[in-house]
């Protein structure tokens, strides 16, 4: 019974590190254009679930590039003063959103 039950374990083993071998082989980074596009419906979901109109905000512009991975920043300024989003995206499409000053007071907007 253990012998059988360490038999499967090793096969799902190797199945799991085949699949991400093979995956990690063929996965292409992204491009510049494809990353825009991801930061893009990246902002807009956080606009849907934060509540906020992403559209008052100007950009996106692309203000780092390293090693495959792209950050987009985003900026809202008014007299009460400034929200500044920045969208990471990593090499293989993942995405990161970050952002600094009072994005609460765009709420009620």
């Amino acid at each position: 019974m253990v012998r059988w039950a360490i038999g499967i374990v090793s096969v799902l083993a190797a199945l799991i590190v085949g699949t991400w071998g093979v995956l990690s082989l063929t996965a292409q980074p992204v491009t510049q254009e494809e990353a825009r596009s991801i930061a893009i419906a990246q902002v807009h979901r956080s606009g849907q679930q934060l509540h906020f109109d992403p559209s008052v905000f100007e950009g996106p512009k692309l203000v780092d590039q390293r090693e495959g991975a792209f950050a987009f920043q985003w900026r809202f300024s008014d007299t009460i003063g400034e929200v500044d989003m920045l969208v990471w995206v990593d090499p293989y499409g993942g995405s990161e959103i970050s952002w600094k000053g009072d994005l609460e007071r765009l709420k009620r907007r």
